[in-house]
């Protein structure tokens, strides 16, 4: 079974960084609590405090096809606080997903792959 993940490159008007993520904050558990959720987390930049990034984790295709459609019916929290398209100062902003995972850990010398654990 293949895992999906999800990176979600956002950024926010300037000074509106902490407010966007109280907005968000109570997303954080709705998410995490459905079915075949393994990360759902909001991180903030230290250097570019604007920019923010959403890295998401999902056990299956399936899974993650059915956030979607859950997501879909959301109200979108914080949305104004969000930067406009195009005026991001530092980076790309914009949706990446991966379908094939790969997961590796250091032996002190080199990356070694390894089967995903939860």
């Amino acid at each position: 079974m293949a895992r999906v993940r999800v990176v979600v490159n956002l950024h926010v008007k300037e000074g509106m960084a902490d407010a966007y993520i109280r907005a968000w904050d109570p997303h954080y558990d709705e998410v995490n609590a459905e079915p075949g959720c393994i990360q759902y987390e909001l991180f903030r930049s230290t250097r570019n405090p604007e920019n923010l990034v959403l890295l998401e984790l999902w056990e299956s295709k399936e899974a993650f096809d059915a956030h979607y459609a859950l997501e879909r019916t959301r109200p979108r929290l914080g949305v104004e606080f969000r930067g406009e398209p195009g005026t991001r100062k530092y980076g790309l902003g914009g949706v990446e997903i991966y379908w094939q995972h790969q997961c590796y850990r250091f032996d002190g010398q080199m990356w070694i792959p390894v089967e995903p654990s939860r």
